[in-house]
């Protein structure tokens, strides 16, 4: 297999907020156990980039997977090298996902285009049940100097009224619909900056496309998916 960027996510099934380093475990499974195969990092959605898999197996000393209680963390993202076919395991302390190598496999959603050099958007949360929710957008501009909590605002004044929903159908992106976007009149916290419904779907991968008035198409990934467990939904916003 060619490298590929992937996603991950913390489901925090407890009653305590769960923080994780920004290194974790990366394993193969020999057929009868798990045999580990090096550490991998993520990079933060709001950072843009990747993490990746490494042989090195030493402490990053910063915050990296999270999940507020009975919730779902931000999705973040990590790239992984050509490997052989089989099962892998990344994990973080007791929490682990899984993901296949496999010959036959699908073609995956490129999730490279989201991280542009100028700007990017943010969707929180990044993973739906099949009654989708509300979800919070976050435009960031890569502007070049010290940007203030004016400015963050001024940018997510930019975005048009609606964006575009696009589902992943194999091999390439196929328009859904649009959907009504609508701004905070004021800044809040830079965490609201604008809110949109993301409505009842199947499962499977989704984006929204984004048109901002300076920046053109910004573009960010969203899964929905039956399998999250029961208190583990989207919050108010």
């Amino acid at each position: 297999m060619s490298g590929l960027n992937l996603a991950a996510f913390v489901i925090n099934p407890t009653d305590e907020e769960l923080r994780f380093g920004l290194r974790g475990t990366f394993d193969h499974w020999s057929g009868s156990t798990w045999e580990p195969a090096g550490s991998w990092t993520t990079s933060l959605d709001f950072l843009g980039g990747f993490g990746s898999i490494s042989p090195d197996a030493g402490v990053i000393r910063t915050i990296g997977l999270i999940a507020p209680a009975h919730g779902i963390g931000p999705g973040e993202y990590f790239s992984v090298q050509s490997q052989q076919p089989g099962w892998y395991r990344i994990g973080h302390g007791g929490a682990y996902g899984m993901f296949e190598v496999s010959e036959a496999a699908p073609v995956m959603p490129p999730l490279s285009g989201q991280s542009a050099t100028g700007a990017l958007v943010t969707v929180s949360p990044t993973l739906f049940g099949p009654s989708g929710g509300p979800a919070r957008l976050v435009g960031t501009s890569r502007s070049p100097g010290i940007t203030t909590s004016d400015d963050q605002h001024r940018f997510n004044r930019g975005f048009d009224s609606s964006v575009t929903l696009e589902r992943w159908a194999d091999e390439y992106w196929m328009t859904v619909g649009m959907i009504a976007l609508q701004t905070n009149a004021e800044p809040v916290d830079n965490l609201v900056e604008a809110v949109v419904t993301i409505p009842p779907l199947p499962g499977g991968t989704y984006r929204l496309v984004c048109r901002h008035l300076e920046v053109g198409n910004l573009t960010r990934v969203f899964w929905i998916t039956d399998s999250l467990p029961i208190g583990s939904g989207t919050p108010d916003l």
